[in-house]
C-alpha cells in the first residue's frame, strides 16, 4: 500500500475533473433523448412521405433499438453520477470545503430503475428521462404493431 499522500493542488484538479465528467454525463443523458426523437420524427415523417411498410417497419426497429440504449444509458448514467458525487464529496471532505460555513448537507442522489417510471413519487430528473424513454417506447411498439394489424 502507497503511504504518500496527494497534494492539495492534486485534489482541487480532480474535484474539477470530476465537476466536468459530471456534467458531461448529464448532457450525454439528455443527448440520448434527444436523438430518440428526432429518430422518432423521422420515422413519422418518413412513413407520411413514403407509405412504405418495410421503410417504416425498418425505420421503427432503429427507433426501437435506440429508445432501449436510452432506457439502458439513463440508467447507468445515474449510477455514474452517484459514484462521481460519492468521490467529489470525499474529495470535498479531504479539502475543508464541507462544514457549516462552506458545503453543508450534500445530498447524494437515489439509483433509479425501470420500474421507477410507474411511481408517482420519483420525480427527479433522471426520472422525468426515463418517462420520456418510456413514452417513445410505446409509441414506437404501438407504431410497429399498427402495421401488423393492418
Amino acid at each position: 500500500m502507497n503511504d504518500i499522500s496527494p497534494s492539495e493542488e492534486t485534489l482541487r484538479v480532480k474535484l474539477e475533473l470530476l465537476w466536468k465528467d459530471l456534467f458531461h454525463v448529464r448532457n450525454q443523458t439528455w443527448r440520448t433523448l434527444e436523438i430518440e426523437v428526432i429518430l422518432v420524427v423521422g420515422l413519422i415523417a418518413a412513413d407520411l412521405n413514403f407509405r412504405n411498410i418495410y421503410i417504416s417497419n425498418l425505420l421503427a426497429a432503429v427507433a426501437l433499438v435506440s429508445v432501449f440504449a436510452g432506457l439502458t444509458a439513463t440508467i447507468h448514467h445515474r449510477r455514474t453520477q452517484i459514484r462521481i458525487l460519492t468521490h467529489i464529496n470525499h474529495l470535498e471532505k479531504a479539502l475543508g470545503l464541507v462544514g457549516p460555513n462552506y458545503i453543508d448537507n450534500v445530498i447524494i442522489p437515489i439509483d433509479i430503475h425501470f420500474l421507477d417510471i410507474l411511481n408517482p413519487k420519483a420525480t427527479s430528473t433522471p426520472h422525468f428521462i426515463l418517462r420520456m424513454h418510456a413514452a417513445l417506447l410505446l409509441f414506437t411498439l404501438f407504431y410497429m404493431v399498427r402495421f401488423l394489424l393492418l
